[in-house]
């Protein structure tokens, strides 16, 4: 079974090459989309096994770095629907928007914090 470390950075690899193919613009935008689904779904399952691992050790105290760390690996998922609508929406302005300034930002602060949960 691969480990939650190596799910979550194929996932934000793939985030990223998602968002350098949209970029790119052309006749293969719909390379961004399957990519960008493909990344929340190593996203997804990082998330819950991260979850899985939390409800089994009693994430009680809300002050741990995994209690924070898991809060916003969730909060990033949540993120990824509100992109994708945005993108359903063909709002690529605010689309383009929200994956600099608030998805993309959330889901590297969430992929970091789990380095400091390795470390600590």
């Amino acid at each position: 079974m691969p480990t939650i470390e190596i799910l979550m950075t194929i996932a934000i690899v793939l985030y990223f090459v998602a968002f350098y193919i949209a970029k790119k613009g052309g006749e293969f935008w719909w390379t961004h989309i399957v990519v960008a689904i493909v990344a929340f779904l190593f996203d997804a399952y990082g998330t819950y096994l991260m979850w899985e691992i939390g409800v089994w050790e009693g994430i009680v105290d809300i002050f741990t770095i995994r209690f924070v760390h898991t809060s916003l690996s969730v909060l990033a998922l949540l993120l990824f629907f509100v992109q994708a609508g945005l993108g359903v929406a063909r709002k690529p302005k605010a689309h383009r928007w929200f994956a600099v300034k608030i998805f993309l930002p959330t889901w590297v602060v969430a992929y970091m914090s789990g380095f400091l949960m390795i470390f600590a």
